[in-house]
């Protein structure tokens, strides 16, 4: 699994810092921006996910999935140490 790099999680907070505490955390994001926010191509991410070794995903309908931000930023603090 590839690491993301400083420059991802600086992007992260800065747009996260941009919103209310309270609706950034629990923001809801489909795979293509939840890929992206973490630095991974959909595929992998996807890949990732089905291994359950990603944030777990909310069903938004029947093949939709989401992930709340809050999680996502949790993940890449938690991957960068």
């Amino acid at each position: 699994m590839s690491r993301p790099t400083p420059r991802s999680e600086a992007v992260a907070r800065a747009y996260l810092d941009s919103l209310p505490p309270e609706m950034a955390r629990k923001r809801v994001v489909g795979a293509a921006e939840a890929a992206a926010f973490c630095g991974f191509s959909v595929q992998h991410w996807l890949r990732l996910n089905r291994a359950g070794k990603v944030p777990k995903a909310v069903r938004l309908s029947g093949s939709k999935l989401g992930w709340q931000q809050g999680a996502l930023v949790d993940f890449i603090t938690h991957r960068a140490g």
